[in-house]
């Protein structure tokens, strides 16, 4: 194929600014506050005390200054690492992002990915354990899982049943209707294209795998519905599927923590996880898969802005596909294939 050409040679001489210009389908994404303060991905982490922001919807008078702890110094708490001890071990732990322990702690990513047994770790908030699932969410996940169950999503049975091409039409329903989205946003605005569609032995590798820092978001490539978010696939890690119009599904595996639940509608470009590397993951970096009617597709003509790589978009010609039974030709799609080395994982 041309593009797979374009995206071996694209150069990496220099470092632009990402274009964000993306498609927009009118509803607010969870990043607002991020847009309107200018803030690159990995911005939140590095937040400091006395830093202005925006916060789009609140008005002067609902504010209340933030108290810290005794002494003035934070909530939480800290914990001494253990020998073998990650940072995903301690978000997961303690139901706190990577990138919450990371700016509380003054972490860069090389700091965050190499502990060392009798560190000491502040754990931001109340510092507890992290409690049951669904004594941490909020009425509006509430509401979602209500959702979820009402339409059959959630479990690992329907995230097993969607690797395996299998789409209820009550769930495309619930997605938006029958007319596929047509494009897909890149999912890391700042990722860096390390792995694509056709590579490995044997051709193995139908995905695309967007390297970048742990902590930067993870973003619903299309607007649509959560069918799953959990780490009951082997393999995968914290890994979201979600299901768009017309049948198309989405996956984003490895990441450090899931921020949506099952049965939640989400826009393009809303915030779905922390990039991570939880898993069989060899470092930080989303695996993406776009599948339909059974098959994985490549989805590299259908990113906006395109496959980026460190300095540059790759040239490959952008084609739109809105209609299910109307396949663009040069779209390539191919039934799922096992790992060679693996009998855990299909094509990670």
């Amino acid at each position: 194929m041309k593009y797979r050409q374009a995206l071996e040679t694209a150069s990496d001489d220099r470092d632009p600014a990402v274009d964000e210009a993306d498609a927009s389908d009118g509803a607010p994404t969870d990043d607002s506050t991020d847009e309107r303060c200018e803030l690159p991905d990995d911005a939140p982490r590095l937040l400091r005390p006395g830093q202005p922001l925006v916060i789009p919807g609140v008005r002067a008078r609902d504010i209340r200054q933030a108290t810290g702890g005794e002494g003035g110094r934070a909530r939480g708490l800290q914990h001494t690492v253990a020998r073998g001890e990650t940072i995903w071990d301690l978000a997961r732990a303690f139901g706190v992002s990577v990138a919450q322990l990371m700016a509380a702690n003054a972490l860069s990513p090389d700091d965050a990915a190499g502990l060392r047994e009798g560190q000491r770790i502040h754990i931001p908030g109340g510092g507890e354990r992290r409690r049951r699932p669904e004594e941490r969410l909020s009425p509006r996940q509430r509401r979602a899982l209500a959702e979820a169950r009402r339409l059959g999503l959630g479990t690992k049975e329907v995230a097993q049943a969607l690797l395996r091409g299998r789409v209820e039409p009550q769930w495309m329903r619930a997605a938006g209707g029958g007319r596929l989205p047509g494009t897909l946003r890149w999912p890391v605005t700042n990722g860096r294209f390390v792995r694509g569609y056709g590579s490995g032995e044997g051709a193995y590798h139908l995905a695309v795998d967007i390297a970048g820092d742990m902590g930067w978001n993870v973003r619903a490539a299309a607007p649509g519905i959560v069918a799953y978010a959990g780490d009951e696939v082997p393999g995968y890690g914290f890994m979201v599927l979600l299901v768009h119009p017309g049948g198309w599904v989405t996956m984003y595996a490895h990441n450090s923590i899931n921020f949506v639940v099952a049965g939640e509608r989400v826009p393009r470009g809303a915030v779905l996880a922390e990039l991570g590397s939880t898993g069989i993951s060899r470092g930080p970096h989303v695996h993406f898969e776009l599948m339909f009617g059974g098959n994985n597709c490549d989805p590299a003509p259908l990113f906006r802005p395109g496959v980026r790589h460190r300095s540059r978009y790759a040239r490959i010609e952008p084609i739109d596909w809105h209609e299910p039974n109307a396949k663009p030709a040069s779209i390539q799609c191919d039934r799922r294939r096992r790992h060679p080395q693996s009998r855990w994982v299909i094509h990670e």
